[in-house]
């Protein structure tokens, strides 16, 4: 009866024993699966880290360096760290000590966020610096994260590994009470169960450690995504957000909770299609990495660059969208070159004033002989008139210049007069001219009357007039009152 009962024993330990074995196997092949998704996790942090444009540094209370993004690295100049430091003053600001007033230093001693601007003669360039302070679970401040110019959470598996262990170790206890007078082969049994007890309960240690080293790696990145003042979303191949940072999410209104999924450019840029020139599309074609300039509707220009992520196989699974706006900058570029267009023009009347004065200068002086040879010629006819007026009643009519005296004598007056008031015309226009190309300031103390601003004008555009029509006509109004304008202008 005793050997019954034994064989009995021994054979329920042996059935216990091979489902502890698969047991182990399982949590074995959960471990590998977990640390296959932690690995993947990491690279998939670390491709998007280094593809973020901006400098991204990660610090600890000793002011040094832990982890720099790959723009970090090359704009610092820092070294390969791969576990070595690196003083972040030492980079930052080219000085062998903290500064005083720095406001990261000051967020290491407060724990609170602080983000200003500052140039930097070190690196040569203006810099906004935004340093979130970093805590552990004790909310203990252990460093901080510096962002010069998100991440899902994980289901935590601590609290079932707990429950199935305690319960383990409780079918283990109760099991070793029973079999602490069994024979010799069930004892050699239960030491090879406490093996691979001992087994699991290392396997079941390094899970909880690599789940503690995501946890906290999930935190920082989540922290890192959500600091970022671009709009960063993650896209389906269908062009769906899967995933949003806190200023995206704010700026689209996208609820992250929400279980159904919208495309990017209906609530980017209120699309009721996509557009081929979008970059993220061209990304999933290409493969590569793509940017560029989109315009939304509303009037806003958007820089977006897109990130394309692919699989083992080399196909684009989703794609990483980061877009700035810069409606202010575009809209102030073309203030910028309108206003370089009117100082263009202003140097070009400059330029043409020094031309008109100079050209007034050479019409005048020939201007003035004629006038004077005008006046001349015209006292000269009034003496020579009477005499050959005598001579042709005498000898009869005779040819002057090829004409008949008697129409000469018609025809003089009319050319001496044609050549007084060609000459006043003339002095008139080279005024005018004058006038128009004299760089004077605006002033609008004087009263003008605007009958002479309109015969000033049509004295300069007279050929223009007469070369475009015969009938053209020019009244002027009357008693109209004077008016405080700039002349020339």
């Amino acid at each position: 009866m005793h050997i019954m009962n034994d064989e009995k024993t021994r054979e329920q330990l042996e059935k216990e024993l091979a489902v502890m074995r698969r047991r182990i196997s399982e949590l074995e092949s959960e471990h590998r699966r977990a640390d296959q998704l932690i690995l993947q996790s990491i690279l998939n942090w670390e491709e998007t880290f280094n593809n973020i444009t901006d400098m991204i540094t990660i610090h600890d209370k000793d002011y040094n360096i832990i982890h720099a993004n790959k723009a970090a690295e090359k704009i610092l100049g820092l070294p390969f760290l791969n576990g070595a430091k690196a003083k972040c003053y030492k980079h930052y600001h080219g000085e062998g000590s903290p500064p005083e007033g720095c406001p990261s230093c000051q967020c290491l001693k407060t724990g609170e966020p602080v983000i200003f601007e500052r140039f930097e003669p070190h690196l040569k360039r203006y810099v906004e610096i935004r340093a979130m302070p970093q805590f552990d679970n004790s909310n203990q401040l252990i460093g901080l994260i510096h962002i010069v110019r998100d991440i899902t959470e994980r289901k935590q598996m601590e609290e079932a590994l707990r429950r199935a262990h305690d319960e383990l170790e409780m079918r283990v206890n109760e099991r070793t009470a029973e079999l602490m007078n069994a024979s010799s082969e069930i004892m050699k049994a239960n030491e090879e169960m406490l093996n691979e007890i001992a087994v699991r309960v290392k396997v079941e240690k390094a899970l909880r450690e690599s789940e503690s080293k995501f946890k906290k790696l999930s935190q920082e990145f989540n922290v890192l995504l959500d600091a970022i003042p671009d709009n960063i979303v993650l896209l389906s191949p269908e062009l769906k957000i899967m995933w949003a940072n806190k200023a995206a999410a704010s700026e689209l209104s996208y609820d992250k909770s929400h279980s159904r999924r919208q495309y990017c450019y209906r609530m980017c840029s209120n699309f009721s299609s996509n557009q081929k020139s979008c970059p993220t599309l061209m990304s999933f074609i290409t493969g590569r990495e793509e940017s560029g300039q989109v315009s939304s509707p509303d009037g806003r220009f958007l820089d977006v660059r897109a990130f394309p992520i692919a699989d083992e196989s080399g196909k684009v699974k989703s794609v990483i969208e980061v877009a700035r706006d810069i409606t202010v900058r575009v809209r102030m570029e073309e203030e910028a070159r309108l206003i370089q267009a009117k100082l263009i023009h202003a140097n070009k009347m400059t330029s043409l004033g020094t031309l008109v004065s100079g050209v007034a200068h050479e019409i005048n002086n020939p201007n003035t002989f004629i006038k004077s040879n005008a006046q001349f010629i015209a006292k000269t006819w009034k003496d020579i008139g009477r005499v050959l007026e005598k001579f042709s009643k005498k000898n009869g009519d005779f040819l002057a210049a090829g004409l008949p005296y008697s129409e000469v004598q018609k025809l003089m007056p009319e050319v001496i007069k044609g050549l007084d008031e060609g000459s006043v015309r003339i002095q008139e226009i080279v005024n005018n001219l004058r006038n128009f190309a004299r760089p004077e300031k605006a002033n609008l103390d004087g009263k003008v009357n605007m009958n002479d601003v309109v015969l000033a004008a049509k004295t300069i555009l007279n050929n223009h007039i007469n070369k475009c029509t015969t009938k053209f006509q020019l009244t002027c109004g009357k008693n109209i009152p004077p008016v405080r304008i700039h002349f020339l202008q």
